[in-house]
């Protein structure tokens, strides 16, 4: 279930839960008018099921912080990633200055090329990402080619180990963050919020159809509150394609400052 609602565009999972909530406070209620038939005073635990409302929204409104928790977790470490990628990669630029030529443009055109399909992946859609993926792995490979080569000439100099630790941390950070947006919350949490959220919804029907008001407009808002942090926390979850994205600023600012990189509103190589 919860790698359905992960797949299913957001609009419809908010409608559906919606409906759902609302078909879970219907069925509570006419199972406490069912049940309330057979007892000899109706109202007598009316206090003993506000209890039971009560610890069931406590406990729902914890297990959404626990929930909104991971999920913005996840989204900071994909934002520190990003910052830290394009500080690595521009470290990297800046100490293959220090080469002489034909190595240092060797270094720097391909540091530059790798810098703009970072910008690129980052800023594509969900079905380009694979094609900036694949050009990104391949460029790793011709940094750390190119990188031994160079190096092994001047290995027992201070540049040789300099330069080849930074580039170490461009294709380790490159590789850290494409994991990083593998990393979903995991199936269980999931799963339970949602049950949960529903069994309160039924709850929350149980305990108002004993009261005289229905309070079905103050349910349905509340309804409307749960989709909507349901709604963040799995959007938060979904870093390929959801609407709360990171900002690539970092890496637009780096590639910018390299000659002949594009301007951040034009990322493609």
């Amino acid at each position: 279930m919860a790698d359905l609602v992960s797949e299913a565009p957001l609009a419809l999972v908010a409608i559906v839960l919606f409906v759902v909530l609302s078909a879970a406070r219907e069925l509570g209620t006419f199972v406490h008018r069912r049940l309330s038939r057979h007892a000899d005073d109706p109202d007598g635990d009316s206090s003993d099921e506000g209890f039971i409302l009560s610890a069931a929204l406590g406990l729902l409104a914890l297990l959404l912080a626990f929930t909104f928790g991971l999920a913005l977790s996840r989204y900071e470490a994909r934002r520190e990633l990003v910052v830290a990628e394009s500080n690595a990669i521009g470290t990297a630029y800046m100490r293959a200055q220090v080469l002489d030529a034909p190595e240092r443009a060797r270094l720097s055109g391909l540091l530059a090329a790798y810098a703009r399909t970072r910008l690129a992946f980052g800023l594509a859609e969900q079905q380009d990402k694979p094609r900036y993926l694949a050009s990104s792995r391949a460029q790793r490979v011709d940094l750390e080619i190119a990188t031994l080569e160079i190096v092994r000439p001047i290995r027992a100099t201070a540049l040789g180990p300099s330069l080849l630790a930074a580039t170490n941390e461009v294709v380790d950070l490159g590789a850290a963050r494409e994991a990083a947006l593998e990393t979903r919350l995991p199936t269980t949490v999931v799963e339970a919020l949602l049950a949960f959220t529903v069994i309160t919804a039924l709850i929350i029907g149980y305990v108002l159809a004993g009261t005289k008001s229905r309070h079905r407009v103050a349910t349905s808002v509340l309804f409307v509150l749960l989709t909507m942090a349901i709604w963040i926390i799995l959007d938060l979850d979904r870093p390929r394609r959801g609407t709360i994205v990171v900002s690539q600023d970092p890496m637009a600012q780096l590639v910018k400052s390299m000659p002949g990189g594009p301007s951040p509103a034009n990322p493609h190589p």
